[in-house]
C-alpha cells in the first residue's frame, strides 16, 4: 500500500486523494472542531497556571480530549506552529488543447541541444537533440519519454495535477532524485540492455538534479529546492516509523529551590550547579522557556512550574 502510495503521487493522483480525504474528515468532525479548539485553548491555560502535579494531570486531560476531536497531526500543528505547505507550482502557460479526452504531447528534434541533450516540458513536450551518435539520440528520447509518461494527459483537473507534479519535483529532492533515475534507468536498459539496470543509482547527483545531503540543485541547471536526499528521506522513513508507534507524555511540575536551579536544567545547560555568572543565568533562562509555557520570573524562583514532556 505504501508503494502505490508513492507512486500514485508521481501522477499527482495521490495529492487529490489527500484532499478529499482530508475534506471528508473536516465534514465529518463538523461542529465538533470548535470543542477540540476549546479543549487545547484548556490545556494551554491550565498548564499555563500548573503549579503542582494534580494541576498538570488537568490539562493532560483536556490535552487528550483535543487529540481525540481533532487527531494528532492537527493538534502536533496548531502546538508547533506548523502549516501544511502547498507542493504546487507555476508550470506556465499550457499549450493548446488537442482533440479528445486528453493531451498528445509532441517530440520534436532540435539543433540547439547538445549531443545527447533533451528537455521535457512540465505539460510534457519533448525536445531531443539532432546532435550525436543513433545511440546519444536514443538515451536521450527514452530518457524524456519516460518524464513524458509521468505528466498528466487527462483533461479532467489536468492544470492542477500538472502543477503538483510540477512543486513536487522543483520543491523536493527525494522526489527529483526518484523520477531521475527512473527514467535514466529506463533509458540504459531499453538502449543498452539488462546489464545497464543499477547503472543510474549516482545519475542525479553527477548531473546536479540534486545533492545527497546539500539543498537545492546545481545552480547551473536549474533553480530546483528541496532538502537534500538523505535528510527527506531520513524524514519520510522517520515519518512513517514514528506513526505506528504509540507514545505516552509525561508532565510533571520541577520546583526551583533559591540559590541552587533544578538539577535537570543544569545539565541541559551544561552549567555548574550553582551559576553566578550573567551568561549561564541566561541560558538558563532561555532553556526554562523552552520548556516551560510560561517564561519564569526567575530560574531560581521557588513560585514557577515547568513541563517538561517525556
Amino acid at each position: 500500500m505504501l508503494v502505490l502510495w508513492v507512486v500514485s503521487h508521481g501522477f499527482a493522483i495521490g495529492e487529490i486523494i489527500d484532499t478529499i480525504v482530508a475534506a471528508v474528515g473536516v465534514f465529518s468532525i463538523g461542529l465538533a472542531v470548535f470543542s477540540g479548539i476549546d479543549e487545547l485553548f484548556e490545556f494551554a491555560r491550565d498548564t499555563y497556571n500548573a503549579a503542582s502535579d494534580p494541576d498538570l494531570d488537568a490539562a493532560a486531560d483536556h490535552l487528550a480530549k483535543a487529540i481525540a476531536i481533532l487527531g494528532i497531526t492537527a493538534v502536533l500543528a496548531v502546538l508547533f506552529r506548523g502549516r501544511p505547505s502547498t507542493r504546487r507550482a507555476n508550470p506556465g502557460p499550457p499549450p493548446p488543447q488537442t482533440p479528445g479526452l486528453r493531451y498528445r504531447p509532441t517530440t520534436t528534434s532540435v539543433a540547439s541541444f547538445p549531443a545527447g541533450g533533451g528537455q521535457t516540458d512540465w505539460w510534457g513536450d519533448i525536445q531531443v537533440s539532432t546532435h550525436g551518435s543513433a545511440t546519444d539520440k536514443a538515451l536521450a528520447l527514452y530518457h524524456e519519454q519516460v518524464h513524458q509518461f509521468l505528466v498528466p494527459k487527462l483533461y479532467f483537473l489536468r492544470n492542477v495535477r500538472v502543477e503538483m507534479r510540477t512543486g513536487s519535483y522543483a520543491d523536493s529532492s527525494l522526489y527529483r532524485y526518484l523520477e531521475e533515475t527512473l527514467t535514466e534507468t529506463v533509458a540504459q536498459v531499453r538502449a543498452k540492455g539488462w546489464q545497464k539496470l543499477f547503472s543510474s543509482v549516482t545519475f542525479p547527483t553527477k548531473n546536479g538534479y540534486v545533492y545527497w545531503v546539500k539543498p537545492g540543485s546545481n545552480p547551473a541547471l536549474a533553480k530546483w529546492g528541496g532538502g537534500g536526499v538523505v535528510p527527506e528521506g531520513a524524514g519520510l522513513l522517520a515519518s512513517g516509523f514514528m506513526l505506528g508507534i504509540s507514545m505516552s507524555f509525561f508532565l510533571k511540575a520541577r520546583s526551583y529551590r533559591r540559590g541552587r536551579p533544578h538539577a535537570v536544567l543544569a545539565r541541559l545547560a551544561r552549567a555548574p550547579a550553582s551559576p553566578t555568572d550573567a551568561a549561564a543565568q541566561t541560558r538558563l533562562l532561555r532553556l526554562a522557556y523552552r520548556f516551560t509555557w510560561a517564561p519564569p520570573r526567575h530560574p531560581f524562583d521557588s513560585r514557577n512550574s515547568g513541563c517538561i514532556g517525556s
